[in-house]
């Protein structure tokens, strides 16, 4: 996880200040201002919840009710706990946010009173026969509120180890919420140990609640098997997806060990009743031991009912969804014995956090059966034995020594249902010496979030905040793990030893700059019918190696070849060698490195040349940005012309190089084609194929000039620091789409708002909301294409930089700018045009 540079942050007082300024205008409802202000300032900052909140209120009294919505679900999303999201969720949020909105208000301890007051009013009219919030305090006292349906009293049964108590709970009539519905506060002393407290109302049970206490003493058994240590106790938890369940099972009943196995499947009180039959009958033919629960507790409370039933070795926490590859349980086990202290293992999984295969912390696809198979075939050989120290060990699939179990214990209930309780045990066994690896030589599947699914970043929320508490370095190290990666070498390993056995489509980037013409091309092949797999071979931010990445985020995500050493060279050929590549794509050919080109043309599949940009580099610019030599010159003055050297030599040769041995030259915009078409002795000319999209209905453009920056450049910065000095005095706003080196140094000129990236789906809506009337594309070297993204651009005026020089035509009302001109006078230049162009629209 990189860190960005402090100016993308914004103090949280300034945060603050923005969002209590709009809503101030919200309050007085004037809608046009309050949109323009939460939208443009809060969008500068890096968005909170709250921030995004105050766009969304803006956005509504605008009358953008979809994009009010979006805005309001994405801070949901960000901060699912946050009173003041949630309140707006339950007022004019969609039906389910509004049902997450409730369910979250009386969850959460505290709160404002007509918040609560409103999300209990909501469950009551969905239907729910009971509200409550109920808590165990100091062991023993049973404590909280209970808002039901009718007017029948309830009998609460109340479980405290082997004996229960029963007590009618009758309507208060003065209770706080007594105008909603029948209402009580709930005060009982029960004794120590509860368990549960059933909830009926005229016989029926219509609640039951299973209290999660923080503090409740959690042990192992006292008296262990003799000579079990030797022995491994796997506890599956299941609950949710029957046919996954299945297959998990499967897999791990094929498990062989030159040691005991004791398996201990837990049926979390599963709602598919299909389980029942299925679990009992497979517990009969495969001697596996079955536990019941009669109410649900999550993955924490299953845990540890069957660690009741411990006998002494070690334990291996294996969640209902995972695959296991044969000989799995052999290789924890070895790695557990690897070295001295060793708490827990984990392996490589595709959806596995800190050890995720091959994007790490994210949820990658789950690979086939047969792919996990052999996937876990490749760890074995090129990791073999290797073990790598991480932060904390993955509940997925935890292997836990027994000697770090009977030190550290159970697993605490105050996670409960889920989500955290893996990392806190695994940090308590740091903290008695023991250490959490990483088994590299292992591959197991994982498909994650089938029990919580939606809720899952509600619990992961909550729960990160109960484990800061505990360990209040965790975050910072988690990310400084992901920052060095340990494991990278490992996972490179496994993609240079397992390529894609589908066909590719590899796409050679030259410059980092042409990171965006790269995109394009894979926009275009994402459209296409059949889409080929598409994998990137581009430069590392020193240029001393080349990355291989995927398109499709399923691997190689770790792969790079050292440009420097022969060794390097001879790997990146035998990789491409090794791929099925039915054609390559070199885009901006001329500034990718020689070893590159090399490999590529050695594997003799059909190439493409993608133009886009300049091929003999960008243009040498004259420094004149806020004062010029020559100003009074409308044209290039001798300072500009001065500048503009033609950077041929080496590029240039490698250009015409892969000229010769092209088969086409596939062109992105007008000028790269008008370029093509001037070459010698050029290959065919092909025009991407572009999805025909509807035009946009015709409204009513507005003053601001929008610039399209996906990719953050100097040059760029110089030349809207000279467009906003130029806007001040003249009319209209700039808006950039985008992001910039100095962001807030540029917005504090005043009129540029940087408003982060922008997607091509959402044009159409930030066109309309920002009052867009113009475009500008800022590359000198190219990248006229980005103005063509989608047909909300169609109908404004353009303006870019024209590197053909002159060869390629221009539109009637576009502005073509010499890329060899300064700062200040294509700034000036660009300033007439929006002038000229506004006034034609008026006098029109």
């Amino acid at each position: 996880m990189s860190a960005l540079p402090p100016a993308f942050f914004a103090p949280e007082s300034h945060a603050e200040a923005l969002v209590a300024l709009a809503a101030e205008r919200i309050q007085a409802r004037d809608g046009d201002e309050a949109f323009r202000f939460a939208d443009r300032h809060c969008r500068i900052l890096n968005p909170g919840a709250r921030d995004l909140l105050a766009r969304a209120e803006a956005l509504r009294l605008k009358g953008h009710e979809s994009d009010a919505r979006g805005d309001l679900d994405r801070a949901a999303r960000l901060d699912p706990w946050n009173e003041q999201v949630n309140f707006a969720a339950l007022s004019w949020g969609s039906p389910a946010m509004r049902a997450s909105a409730a369910r979250r208000i009386i969850e959460a301890p505290g709160g404002a009173q007509d918040s609560l007051a409103a999300a209990i009013a909501h469950s009551l009219r969905s239907g729910v026969p009971l509200v409550r919030r109920l808590t165990i305090v100091e062991r023993r006292m049973l404590c909280g509120w209970v808002v039901w349906q009718g007017h029948a009293p309830l009998e609460l049964t109340i479980e405290c180890g082997a004996r229960a108590t029963r007590v009618s709970l009758t309507a208060d009539p003065s209770h706080r919420f007594a105008k909603l519905a029948a209402a009580a506060d709930v005060v009982i002393e029960c004794g120590f140990d509860v368990r549960s407290v059933e909830i009926r109302q005229s016989g029926e049970r219509i609640d039951i609640f299973v209290p999660c206490t923080r503090d409740a003493p959690q042990s192992l058994p006292t008296t262990l098997s003799a000579g079990a240590e030797e022995g491994l106790q796997v506890i599956v938890p299941v609950y949710g997806d029957f046919d996954a369940t299945k297959a998990c099972l499967e897999t791990l009943l094929r498990q062989r060990g030159a040691f005991p196995i004791e398996i201990v499947v837990v049926d979390d009180c599963a709602p598919d009743p299909r389980f029942r039959t299925y679990l009992s009958a497979k517990a009969k033919s495969s001697g596996f031991t079955l536990i019941r629960n009669e109410l649900n507790l999550g993955f924490v409370g299953a845990v540890n009912a069957a660690l009741q039933r411990y006998f002494g070795g070690d334990v291996l926490l294996l969640n209902a969804d995972t695959l296991l590859p044969p000989g799995a349980l052999d290789r924890l086990r070895t790695a557990a014995r690897s070295r001295p202290r060793v708490g827990t293992v984990t392996p490589l999984s595709n959806n596995g956090e800190f050890t995720s295969f091959p994007k790490p912390f994210q949820e990658n696809p789950l690979p086939s059966a047969a792919d996990v198979v052999a996937l876990d075939r490749v760890c074995a050989a090129v990791n073999a034995g290797l073990v790598i120290p991480i932060p904390s060990g993955i509940g997925f699939c935890l292997y836990v020594t027994r000697a770090c179990l009977l030190a550290v214990g159970p697993l605490s209930p105050r996670y409960s249902p889920g989500y955290g309780e893996d990392v806190e045990f695994c940090l308590a066994a740091r903290e008695k010496g023991f250490l959490n690896l990483c088994a590299a030589d292992l591959f197991v599947g994982h498909a994650g979030s089938r029990s919580f699914r939606a809720e899952k970043r509600a619990y992961v929320v909550r729960n990160l905040k109960i484990l800061e508490e505990r360990f209040p370095t965790y975050r910072a190290e988690s990310a400084a793990f992901l920052e060095s990666d340990p494991l990278r070498a490992a996972r490179a390993a496994i993609e240079e030893a397992f390529p894609s056995r589908a066909k590719v489509r590899l796409i050679v980037q030259g410059a980092r700059a042409a990171e965006q013409a790269v995109l394009d091309r894979l926009g275009e092949l994402e459209r296409s019918h059949p889409r080929p797999k598409a994998i990137v071979l581009r430069p590392s931010v020193d240029g001393t190696r080349t990355e291989v990445r995927a398109a499709d985020g399923c691997g190689p995500e770790s792969l790079s070849f050292d440009l420097a050493e022969a060794r390097g060279r001879a790997g990146l050929l035998r990789f491409l060698k090794a791929l099925r590549v039915d054609r390559v794509e070199i885009v901006d050919g001329a500034s990718a490195a020689a070893p590159v080109i090399e490999a590529a043309m050695a594997i003799r599949a059909p190439l493409d040349l993608v133009l886009s940009e300049r091929p003999e580099g960008a243009f040498p610019q004259c420094s004149a940005a806020e004062y010029c030599a020559d100003e009074a010159e409308e044209d290039l003055c001798r300072s500009c012309l001065k500048a503009t050297n033609s950077l041929a030599g080496e590029r240039r040769r490698q250009f015409d190089r892969l000229l010769k041995k092209a088969d086409q030259i596939i062109v992105n915009d007008a000028i790269a084609e008008a370029y093509a078409r001037r070459l010698e002795s050029a290959p065919p000319i092909r025009k991407p194929v572009r999805r025909s999209a509807p035009k946009p209905a015709q409204t009513e453009t507005g003053r601001a000039l929008a610039v399209l920056v996906p990719a953050p450049s100097p040059a760029v910065d110089r030349l809207l620091s000279a467009l906003a000095r130029r806007c001040v005095r003249g009319d209209g706003e700039i808006v950039v789409f985008g992001a910039c080196i100095g962001d807030l140094a540029l917005m504090s000129i005043g009129r540029l708002f940087v408003v982060g990236p922008l997607a091509v789906t959402d044009a159409e809506r930030l066109v309309a909301n920002y009052e867009v009337g113009f475009l500008l594309s800022p590359y000198r070297e190219g990248r006229r294409f980005l103005l063509d993204a989608s047909p909300a651009f169609e109908r404004l005026p353009k303006a870019y930089f024209d590197w053909s020089l002159g060869m390629a035509r221009v539109a009637t009302g576009d502005l073509a700018l010499d890329p060899r001109l300064c700062d200040l006078k294509a700034a000036r230049a660009i300033a007439a045009w929006r002038e000229r162009s506004a006034a034609e629209d008026v006098s029109a």
